[in-house]
């Protein structure tokens, strides 16, 4: 898991975002939206990080998939492996 997404899910004000990261830019850009400043410079932002994870390599389709969602966007947990032991 990404070390941004990992201290986001700890501490969600935590504001550092990882280019290499699709969910970190998803949450860049949703917290952006969430500002309460003028609805053109929540735009222009929003472009700009937009225009950086792209430049990574993300498609804009899923940052814009992510940054929809009403939770704050963070990469999954991987499971913990279970070593073959089950419970009883």
């Amino acid at each position: 898991m990404c070390e941004c997404c990992q201290n986001a899910r700890i501490g969600p004000a935590y504001a550092t975002h990882d280019p290499a990261c699709l969910h970190c830019g998803a949450r860049l850009i949703w917290r952006i939206q969430r500002f309460q400043i003028p609805r053109q410079d929540k735009i222009e932002r929003c472009r700009r990080a937009m225009k950086v994870w792209t430049d990574y390599g993300h498609s804009e389709a899923e940052l814009r998939k992510l940054a929809k969602l009403e939770a704050l966007p963070l990469e999954p947990e991987q499971p913990s492996p279970s070593h073959g032991r089950r419970k009883t």
